[in-house]
């Protein structure tokens, strides 16, 4: 703009380039700020640097740990139930829900000699059972742990 002789303000920036001169400003700001070390601490007396405060993303460690108690109350009550499941259930319950990499409805009833929606529907079952087996046995069960199962 100077180039051509016309004053580069603001007003004049925001219509050349068909943005608000609020924009303008603000863009304005930003540029003439320096760059910012986030491992250079704040003041020569502190050790703190701007990364010491950034918050982490994703969970926090005391969401990790309630995760982690709760996987593990879920197993400790699954193992329980156990011993009253038939055969078939126990496969199931190993192949589909306790497995890291579950094998597909399909696949058991194959081994069963059984549809796949008789599968789903037994898998349905033990989900009932294992959610009524929690509830009895967990003081201040909520629905929520396991919703998605």
């Amino acid at each position: 703009l100077e180039s051509l002789g016309i004053t580069a303000d603001a007003d004049a920036i925001s219509q050349s380039l068909d943005v608000s001169e609020t924009d303008v400003v603000e863009m304005g700001q930003r540029l003439g700020q320096h760059d910012l070390s986030l491992d250079m601490p704040y003041n020569e007396d502190s050790d703190v640097t701007p990364m010491n405060v950034i918050p982490a993303l994703g969970d926090g460690a005391e969401e990790i740990l309630l995760q982690g108690e709760t996987a593990q109350l879920l197993q400790q009550n699954i193992k329980e139930l156990m011993p009253r499941l038939s055969d078939k259930e126990r496969d199931i319950i190993e192949m589909r829900l306790l497995a890291e990499s579950p094998v597909t409805l399909r696949e058991i009833g194959e081994k069963y000699g059984i549809t796949r929606e008789r599968v789903r529907q037994i898998e349905a079952r033990l989900l009932s059972k294992i959610k009524s087996h929690i509830q009895e046995n967990i003081e201040d069960f909520s629905r929520e742990w396991i919703e998605d199962a």
